[in-house]
């Protein structure tokens, strides 16, 4: 297994929780997901400051195999980014 973080930008903690709820993920602790072959933390939300601008980031530590990392980033682009970023 291999760990890997992404920062999300803009995207509340809540959905991006529910995105890994909806995966089948089971709820290990706060903020801790478990599903057949990964594990995700998911840390609270920090504010980040882009000029006069201030948005909410999240970091997701991934915990899995190289080729579930690949499936489950391509899959979370498509799902955040089609529905707008905040869903």
């Amino acid at each position: 297994m291999e760990e890997y973080t992404l920062e999300m930008r803009g995207i509340p903690r809540s959905r991006i929780i529910d995105y890994f709820l909806e995966l089948d993920g089971e709820r290990a602790d706060e903020g801790r997901f478990k599903g057949q072959g990964w594990e995700v933390g998911v840390s609270e939300e920090t504010l980040v400051a882009l000029g006069s601008f201030r948005i909410t980031a999240t970091f997701v530590t991934f915990r899995c195999s190289k080729e579930t990392r690949k499936k489950m980033m391509d899959e979370i682009q498509r799902h955040f980014l089609r529905n707008g970023g905040g869903g």
